[in-house]
């Protein structure tokens, strides 16, 4: 007996088809934009393509990057690619910006800016070791 799954019971039929898509999207994600990577990611990734396909709506530089891109990226590092996400790295504005508060100078002229934002990166640095 297959489980019901209420949103395909509720769903409308001609949106049926984007239920499916973002679902496979959603392995995609967890297949490849993690730290790991599974081992049947190019298959889950095909599922993705065949299912977006499917829409008939146009495929954006994005949706070309995961069909192409992202799998030819995991063959070659044989990894997920959180490794390689710049979220890591933007959050570190936010984190630094609570440190460079206390030594900011508002004009980037004034004569002791460099020397500030020197001493706001050391004491940055210095809590992060």
């Amino acid at each position: 007996m297959k489980k019901i799954d209420l949103l395909e019971s509720f769903c409308p039929l001609t949106l049926l088809s984007y239920v499916t898509c973002l679902r496979s999207l959603d392995k995609v994600v967890k297949t490849c934009f993690g730290q790991d990577l599974d081992p049947n990611f190019e298959a889950i990734i095909q599922e993705f393509r065949i299912n977006y396909l499917d829409l008939d709506i146009p495929i954006t530089p994005k949706i070309h990057g995961i069909f192409y891109h992202v799998p030819e990226f995991c063959r070659i590092s044989n990894s997920g690619l959180a490794l390689f996400s710049e979220q890591a790295s933007e959050a570190v504005h936010t984190d630094f910006e609570s440190v460079w508060n206390n030594y900011k100078l508002t004009n980037l002229e004034h004569p002791k800016y460099k020397k500030q934002f020197l001493k706001a990166v050391q004491m940055y640095n210095s809590r992060h070791f």
